[in-house]
């Protein structure tokens, strides 16, 4: 028995020698072949894989022995096999990361194709089959280099930028003369749109042409794009002079023409970008001043590239210093006309081509916050050109990495079946306690309202540049104390998420310059009989230090609010208003963290609505990533839930009326769920909730300045809660309704729509 003992010992730890040796000689493998051209990742996985079936069978037999002298080293071998099998699904988990970067194409569907080139797919789809070439491209997406602290990890957004390496192709003037004619033929379905401040762009990838009209791209290439259309397919020429279409998803703009000055003079206002900074140029700088009874410190930074350096004097919390002033320009996806050059051959291709005079389309915020604005030109609207970017619905979107060939945020993990969690460098819970000396004598007030978002304070007189969503908590005045504002708090009896006033803050920049803002605002009847919105003041809190860390301290800030306009003039001292604003900073709640660290990286959230936040993330990642069967394609997904949850994400009227009745839900549900479950059942729930509401029966449109509307919106809501608990039938509550025709395509997710390509 002793002896067996012994031969089986040996052999144990003859088997662990061997798992250790064929792990590190993969880890070798890796790390000597990552960067070489010839490196076969698919190969690798496979070997990954059968090493990990060979553990977790060895696991199995381990596990199996009964013996009670055999234990000790039962437990000590499990242990060991574990090590082996962590070390390699990091290995696998990396890899899996790097193939998605660099195998996967999203290509355009060309829903334009005429009936003479469908023919021609169809009887030479075998031969073309044969001659496509799988894209092969790197996600240039890189860590940028600084000093965070260890908990923050790489971010797909801090990439750095392709070179461009231009391809020497000869020309064939014969073959450009009879293509000219079929491209012709394709250029009738363009659509009129504006004019991009650049035509010229760099291949992400090798492109080979699949049609006879397609131009083969080279990595890093440089083209001009002549004209695009509605299907994602660009009509480019290359340096040669060739010319066909290229899909979209492959193309970056030309960041040097980008950032060149004169290309920005030529247009009165930049085009809004989503999840960038709206103004065109930076110029401004500031230095520090403390607020109540702390000393005022002045710092200053050396300017880069042509910027000039100039001081102001801006309010905001003590120990933070003012920031570089790093140009924040990014590149601009347009999917509209960009022919403008004054070479023969653009000229020539608006002619043969019957291309239509560009437009340009302005949409930017107001010179001033402060400023009075009609309610039905509020900036903090949802604008019907889909671009404006402060809303959940931009910030929900399921966003793409630089190269666009994988999600920036959005990762799985197999191994525990839930979606990998995102730390960020800032994730703290703020609490707006009141707000004190508000004098509006004579002023019809309709509503009081306090707005959160993250601000960049490299700002010019012409534009301001809020770099997140905008989250809004309703205020009110006390009973006998009109010039003090305070909201609903966790002791209140029924909590009105509109009043709520604690909320999430997640950001990840790490620009110095990027602040969180606070500003107070009122909505009020004007001279003329109008509704509209005017700031009173605001504080602007740093969040990042010199050095990439979170710098916001925990404990309860109180301070003066300054005129908004003041905090955007150079040389100007900022005007200190007698408005004092206290709220608390705090660490988020262990019982909330893993739900916050499910969010986006970029995002401010009512606490309350937290949950609901976390299972459509969830559910997302599960969507887009484990149960996706083909990543090699953009086409439109149908997912009702995840197509219209941001949308009703921006509605906190509808919001609150779900939170209400998911309560009322869970508390019917005596089965406890596991978090799948869970997030499965809530989107079963709104299906049978937001989704009717959303753009199918009569409501009128949600508007904080409006206080009409919002009574409206109530009792429309209020009707339906109450039929909802009474034996609820989906199909008699809309027979009853006015409905609106529904249009399918807003019930289908798009993966490269316009606020999920950067």
């Amino acid at each position: 028995m002793f002896n067996h003992f012994l031969s089986f010992d040996y052999d144990v730890q003859k088997r662990l020698q061997q798992f250790h040796k064929q792990v590190e000689a993969l880890c070798q493998q890796k790390e000597s072949q990552k960067n070489d051209g010839s490196f076969d990742e698919q190969q690798f996985l496979q070997r990954c894989n059968l090493l990990r079936k060979e553990l977790n069978d060895y696991k199995q037999k381990i596990e199996g022995m009964k013996n009670m002298n055999e234990q000790n080293l039962k437990e000590k071998t499990i242990k060991d096999l574990k090590i082996f099998a962590d070390k390699l699904s990091n290995l696998m988990t990396a890899e899996k990361i790097f193939m998605a970067n660099e195998s996967v194409k999203m290509f355009p569907s060309k829903y334009t194709r005429t009936e003479k080139n469908r023919q021609k797919e169809e009887t030479n789809n075998v031969h073309e089959l044969n001659r496509i070439d799988e894209v092969s491209s790197k996600d240039s997406s890189s860590s940028s280099s600084s000093s965070s602290s260890s908990s923050s990890s790489s971010d797909p957004d801090y990439a750095s930028d392709h070179t461009s390496d231009h391809a020497s192709d000869h020309s064939n003037e014969e073959k450009h003369r009879t293509e000219d004619a079929n491209l012709k033929e394709e250029l009738k379905g363009t659509t009129e749109g504006t004019i991009a401040e650049s035509n010229q762009f760099i291949a992400l990838a090798n492109f080979e042409a699949q049609e006879k009209n397609d131009l083969t791209l080279q990595k890093n290439e440089l083209i001009r794009i002549i004209a695009t259309r509605e299907d994602g397919w660009w009509l480019a020429e290359n340096k040669n002079g060739d010319r066909g279409f290229v899909p979209k998803t492959f193309l970056k703009v030309h960041k040097d023409l980008i950032e060149s000055r004169e290309i920005a003079k030529q247009l009165d206002k930049p085009l809004p970008m989503p999840r960038q900074s709206i103004a065109a140029k930076s110029g401004q700088i500031s230095s520090p001043e403390t607020i109540v009874n702390e000393e005022i410190a002045e710092k200053s930074k050396f300017s880069e590239g042509k910027e000039q350096q100039n001081e102001t004097n801006i309010a905001f919390v003590k120990d933070i210093t003012a920031p570089t002033t790093t140009s924040n320009i990014g590149q601009i996806a347009e999917t509209m006309i960009l022919e403008e050059s004054n070479s023969e051959n653009s000229k020539s291709s608006r002619q043969d081509y019957e291309l239509s005079k560009p437009k340009i389309r302005e949409t930017t915020l107001p010179k001033s916050l402060s400023q009075p604005i009609v309610a039905a030109s509020d900036i903090f609207e949802r604008s019907d050109n889909y671009r404006n970017h402060l809303t959940y619905e931009c910030y929900l979107a399921p966003r793409l990495s630089e190269s666009n060939f994988a999600f920036h945020d959005i990762y799985w993990n197999y191994e525990d079946d839930r979606l990998r969690k995102r730390r960020v460098r800032v994730s703290k819970m703020i609490k707006i306690i009141r707000l004190e000396k508000i004098y509006l004598n004579a002023i019809d007030v309709h509503c009081r309202l306090v707005r959160a978002y993250l601000f960049d304070r490299k700002t010019t007189n012409e534009e301001h540049q809020i770099v997140s969503n905008v989250y809004t908590i309703k205020a009110h005045s006390r009973t006998h104390e009109s010039q003090t504002w305070i909201f609903s708090t966790s002791n209140d009896i029924q909590k009105i998420s509109l009043n709520y006033p604690s909320f999430i803050i997640r950001s990840n920049y790490k620009e110095k310059s990027v602040e969180l803002c606070l500003e107070a605002a009122i909505v009020f009847t004007n001279q003329e009989g109008e509704m509209s919105e005017q700031s009173l003041g605001c504080i602007m809190l740093p969040i990042i230090n010199e050095s990439g860390q979170c710098c916001i301290k925990n404990k309860q800030y109180t301070a003066k609010m300054f005129a908004r306009n003041s905090l955007c003039k150079k040389g100007d001292i900022p005007i200190s208003t007698q408005i004092q604003i206290t709220f608390r900073v705090s660490d988020v709640p262990n019982n909330i963290v893993h739900q916050v660290d499910s969010l986006p990286d970029i995002i401010l959230c009512n606490v309350l609505f937290l949950p609901m936040f976390f299972y459509y993330r969830r559910l997302l990642g599960q969507f887009l990533m484990k149960d996706s069967d083909s990543w090699n394609n953009a086409a439109l997904k149908a997912e009702p839930f995840l197509a219209t949850f941001p949308a009703i994400a921006d509605q906190p009227d509808i919001m609150e009326i779900l939170l209400q009745l998911w309560k009322i839900h869970k508390k019917n549900s005596t089965n406890k769920l596991s978090e799948a479950e869970e997030a499965e059942q809530f989107r079963s729930f709104f299906l049978m909730t937001g989704f009717i509401l959303h753009q199918t029966i009569a409501m009128p449109k949600f508007d904080w300045a409006n206080a009409r509307c919002f009574l409206d919106r109530q009792t429309i809501l209020g009707h339906f809660r109450e039929q909802y608990l009474h034996n609820f039938d989906v199909a008699k509550y809309l027979s009853r309704q006015r409905c609106h025709p529904i249009n399918i395509y807003n019930y289908a997710v798009d993966i490269t729509g316009p606020h999920a390509i950067s």
